[in-house]
């Protein structure tokens, strides 16, 4: 059979090219954002899908600076361009010249909802979050066996502390089955007593990959769970519902790890800090001891060990001596007083003596709230004639008798400030400091 012609892979591929830029340009496309990634030369890459497909975009660094939103995972968005080739893939994709948004998709709106709800009932409350073992001895990691997630949690372990023992309960993490694996791997390392903590990762992807975390089952299982629960799901910026009823979210599975794990090294030299410490403060608190021991080994009281007893005693008869004297002293001070007071008519009548007085005493504050009351009075006279003196300074009338006037238009009543306000042959009228002059204007000068 003879061969017409043979394509190369570059030659098919221009071909196709040209045949689908040449018949779809200038196109609307919708869908829901998913994949989003922002490079750093500033193009924006994500796919647009609907319940059935999934078609490639580009938007390119010049059209993405103009965009009026944020662009996120689940939103719904319209876009303009045209739909070209990237030869090196073999892959067609949209060229974006333009973009506004419709909208969250489908699955955020779900997502909130649950979100919503579980917040309602407590799921989230801080007052059920369990406290992480220090330095754990056995972690349960529930993850899928192939992924790059379990590769990054031993690693990470082996370098910063290999002694912990690590038991592994492969899942399924995405997909048909996922949810009842999980779930299944909760309650089995929850019957296994050397469980002390529980890491549940996978790696990053669409909200599509991660969707089993976002099940209201995962949601009550790690609830439910009496050992405490890292969730360590897909990268920094992906958020499900499992991190928000876990006990502590890791952004990443290798974060997870050295959540859990101390470094042995900083460990030892910890170890080796205190041990020096707790060395030299027993060295120096038993040197300090002997030094007392010695002390009183020659001192009175390690000879004669009732010397201080006998010491205190004869200290205790003096005080009781002193307190006897002077009660004796304060008792013949009040014995004498009394009388002497029997002696004095205040004894005799106390009623006639306190009223006279009392009496006295009114008399004295009566005299000092007239002169403090008259004090005010004439400070406050005072006051108001001077203020009474500044007003009548800033009067007109005062001006006026000094031989000024105001001259005023007639009959409008208006002030004339300017000669421009005049006019020849107009009435005025000029108020003086007695009596008021009516004039007519023959002349003004400007």
């Amino acid at each position: 059979m003879k061969l017409e012609h043979i394509y190369t892979i570059s030659e098919i591929t221009k071909e196709i090219k040209k045949i689908i830029e040449n018949n779809f340009t200038n196109i609307w496309i919708r869908g829901e954002v998913s994949n989003l990634h922002l490079h750093n030369s500033g193009h924006i890459y994500f796919s647009l899908k609907d319940q059935e497909s999934h078609i490639r975009v580009v938007i390119f660094k010049g059209k993405a600076s103009q965009l009026k939103f944020k662009l996120q995972n689940g939103l719904n968005i319209v876009v303009y361009g045209y739909i070209s080739v990237y030869e090196p893939r073999g892959e067609y994709q949209v060229i974006v010249d333009y973009a506004e948004t419709t909208g969250m998709g489908i699955l955020y709106e779900v997502f909130e909802k649950l979100k919503k709800n579980l917040e309602k009932k407590g799921l989230f409350d801080t007052k059920h979050k369990k406290l992480l073992p220090m330095l754990p001895q056995k972690i349960g990691i529930i993850t899928s066996p192939t992924g790059a997630a379990i590769k990054d949690i031993l690693s990470v372990i082996n370098r910063r502390f290999a002694n912990i023992e690590v038991l592994i309960v492969p899942v399924k993490v995405q997909g048909e089955g996922s949810i009842a694996e999980i779930i299944h791997a909760i309650k089995i390392l929850n019957r296994i007593k050397e469980i002390e903590v529980i890491i549940i990762a996978r790696g990053g992807g669409s909200i599509e990959d991660l969707w089993s975390f976002n099940e209201e089952k995962i949601a009550y299982a790690i609830y439910q769970s009496h050992i405490p629960i890292i969730s360590a799901i897909g990268h920094e910026t992906d958020f499900t519902i499992a991190d928000f009823v876990a006990d502590i979210r890791a952004a990443t599975p290798s974060i997870a790890a050295e959540i859990l794990t101390k470094n042995k090294e900083d460990l030892r030299q910890k170890i080796n800090s205190l041990r020096t410490f707790i060395i030299s403060k027993t060295k120096s608190t038993i040197s300090k001891q002997l030094f007392n021991y010695q002390k009183y080994q020659n001192s009175t009281f390690f000879k004669r060990p009732y010397y201080k007893v006998d010491k205190d005693s004869q200290y205790i008869d003096n005080c009781l001596n002193v307190i006897c004297s002077r009660f004796s002293q304060r008792i013949e001070v009040r014995k004498n007083r009394l009388i002497r007071c029997q002696e004095y008519n205040t004894f005799k009548s106390p009623q006639k003596y306190f009223l006279e007085f009392y009496r006295e005493s009114l008399k004295q504050k009566n005299k000092l709230i007239k002169n403090a009351f008259y004090s005010k009075l004439q400070k406050l006279k005072f006051q108001t004639q001077l203020f009474i003196e500044k007003i009548d300074s800033y009067s007109p009338l005062k001006t006026l008798s000094r031989g000024y006037s105001i001259a005023y238009l007639h009959p409008e009543n208006i002030i004339i400030k300017d000669a421009s306000q005049a006019s020849i042959n107009k009435n005025i009228k000029v108020k003086l400091s007695k009596g008021e002059i009516l004039a007519k204007i023959y002349n003004t000068k400007k």
